[in-house]
């Protein structure tokens, strides 16, 4: 019985992480742009 539950929270776990990755994959370009500006200004000092 434990092993059942085991399977269903990674499984459920699982589900879960391949959702979010599947979300910021279906972000627009826009979004990116965001994040872009930061790592020059990095590189830079």
């Amino acid at each position: 019985m434990k092993n059942l539950i085991k399977l269903v929270l990674f499984a459920a776990a699982a589900f879960g992480a391949w959702k979010l990755v599947e979300q910021q994959r279906a972000l627009p370009p826009s979004d990116d742009a965001i994040w872009k500006p930061a790592e020059p200004v990095d590189e830079a000092t």
